[in-house]
């Protein structure tokens, strides 16, 4: 899940609704994810996860998800042979480069496919 531009823990919920997205089609809610390693990286395409983590992920963190961004990185990544398997707000499904959801963008820019405006 897409946290927190969508997804919120329940003691601070908030309804989220399609109207609320500007392009829900171009809006990824749920995708492949994974506590990462390298988390400095910059090029998303690059990172990967600790070996060592042997949970699940229920929840991808966006760039404003600060400072658990950076201390719990719980990210999106190119999990099957490159690509990350992603489900978008209106229900649509695609395989692409974890770089073209565009979390090396900051929040509002047009091409951060993983906030809401």
């Amino acid at each position: 899940m897409n946290h927190p531009e969508l997804g919120r823990w329940l003691e601070t919920a908030w309804k989220v609704k399609e109207t609320h997205i500007a392009n829900p089609s171009a809006t990824v809610l749920f995708g492949d994810s994974g506590q990462i390693h390298n988390t400095s990286e910059k090029n998303p395409d690059k990172w990967f996860v600790q070996k060592s983590y042997k949970g699940r992920t229920l929840l991808f963190r966006t760039p404003n998800n600060e400072p658990w961004y950076t201390t719990m990185p719980q990210r999106m990544y190119n999990r099957h042979e490159g690509v990350a398997n992603t489900a978008h707000v209106d229900g649509h499904v695609i395989a692409v480069k974890v770089s073209g959801i565009g979390f090396q963008y900051r929040l509002g820019h047009p091409l951060a496919y993983w906030d809401r405006y």
